[in-house]
């Protein structure tokens, strides 16, 4: 496993966007992609390029699923846990 813990690079996470499936009864997920054979990737960003690099594959889900995906903001910051070293 690796954390980048680059030094002075002044990114804070203030809001994240998910891209979320909807289900027939309405219920929500949060949608993914396979990146690899291996990686499943959420469909969430933290900053502005990363939701415009998602809206492809968003598109192309909600085509291929024929089920809507919506892009959804949040934007409440709340710290529920620190995990410590």
């Amino acid at each position: 496993m690796i954390v980048d813990n680059a030094p002075g690079l002044g990114f804070r996470i203030e809001r994240i966007w998910a891209f979320v499936s909807v289900a027939d009864d309405n219920d929500e997920g949060v949608a993914a992609f396979n990146a690899t054979p291996v990686w499943t990737l959420p469909m969430v960003a933290a900053d502005e390029e990363r939701v415009a690099s998602l809206r492809p594959i968003a598109r192309q889900l909600a085509k291929l699923s024929g089920k809507p995906i919506k892009l959804v903001r949040f934007e409440t910051r709340v710290e529920e846990e620190v995990f410590e070293p």
